[in-house]
């Protein structure tokens, strides 16, 4: 699975193409001459990092090189979905959408209402935890929203962010005690600073079935992103 970021110039394409040299694999695409108004899939993500390594460690997981679309609005999380008109009148061939976003700390419940006063019209469905499948209708153009929620409940952080399954790849990977977890954000940018690289590497070199267990509803989501629109 290669990626495409819409501004080659972000913090998100720096962050995609700073991670693949690291690690030595290649999911960066950086030009497209003409074939941008094709891409049928587009990956929204509206948090930072370490969200955009994680996107990138997963596509090298996902064998193939159908390019899709990456990109990260200038608003987070739910301001960021006002942009998705934008992006559908950008590229012509855009077919289905995948949304990145941590749960914070909101309510499941809570965001699946928000979600749906925000996608108007579109009929949704609870794939799994943190997993929702929306088909939607724009100007008479069928679409799709794949809408991923960050988060483990085993993780006993007080919000719940991509660095919940992180704190999981250490544990696993590493033996890292993370039985105080207050908050896996905190967790993982101060007392895993020195940790990184290595918890990165793990998630490189380990098996898609380990990589399905530390990010279940991230990898099943992507999938459904690459299925023919139905």
């Amino acid at each position: 699975m290669r990626l495409y970021p819409l501004n080659p110039t972000s913090r998100l394409a720096i962050n995609i193409s700073s991670i693949s040299r690291r690690l030595g694999f290649r999911v960066l695409v950086s030009y497209l001459p003409g074939r941008d108004r094709g891409l049928r899939g587009l990956i929204l993500v509206t948090d930072g990092t370490p969200d955009d390594y994680v996107v990138a460690i997963l596509s090298h997981h996902l064998n193939g090189e159908e390019v899709f679309a990456i990109v990260k609005p200038e608003k987070p999380r739910f301001d960021a979905l006002s942009f998705i008109s934008n992006y559908l009148s950008q590229l012509r061939g855009l077919s289905k959408i995948a949304i990145f976003m941590d749960q914070e700390r909101d309510t499941l419940e809570a965001i699946y209402k928000k979600m749906k006063g925000i996608l108007r019209g579109c009929d949704g469905n609870l794939v799994r935890d943190r997993l929702c499948f929306y088909k939607c209708l724009h100007g008479g153009r069928k679409y799709e929203v794949v809408l991923i929620i960050n988060g483990l409940n085993e993780i006993g952080s007080g919000r719940h962010t991509i660095e919940d399954h992180l704190l999981q790849a250490a544990r696993r990977f590493l033996d890292v005690d993370i039985s105080d977890v207050v908050d896996s954000k905190d967790f993982w940018w101060n007392r895993l600073r020195d940790m990184h690289d290595e918890v990165y590497n793990r998630l490189r070199t380990a098996g898609r079935e380990e990589i399905s267990r530390i990010f279940p509803q991230q990898f099943e989501g992507l999938k459904l992103l690459k299925e023919e629109i139905t």
